[in-house]
């Protein structure tokens, strides 16, 4: 008997080290897929910040120009500006002297 009781409990010994393997595979197969969920939701999140990070790189680049732009005008409006002076100075001189040879005229025919 003792024999038998011995083999029932190799035999039993044997189950439960099979059902822990099944138990462990198990564990291990749920371990794997949560990883491998978490991993393509990262690699989602990834592709979205990706694509954020260019169009971010896009507007960068655009406010670069444009700010680039807006200086070029403005130093052109500062040329604009200088330049409508030295006309303005430049016609009243043409004014003042045309002024001059008409009063000398009107003086040499008076004369």
């Amino acid at each position: 008997m003792q024999l038998s009781e011995e083999l029932g409990s190799t035999q039993l010994t044997a189950k439960r080290l099979h059902l822990w393997r099944i138990q462990n595979q198990m564990t291990l197969k749920a371990s794997h897929d949560a990883v491998m969920i978490k991993m393509d939701e990262l690699t989602v999140q990834l592709k979205e910040e990706q694509l954020r990070s260019l169009d971010l790189e896009r507007q960068l680049q655009a406010n670069s120009f444009s700010q680039r732009r807006t200086e070029e005008l403005q130093e052109r409006i500062v040329d604009l500006e200088k330049e409508r002076q030295l006309l303005k100075k430049n016609c009243d001189k043409l004014v003042n002297s045309v002024f001059e040879v008409s009063q000398e005229q009107k003086v040499e025919s008076s004369s």
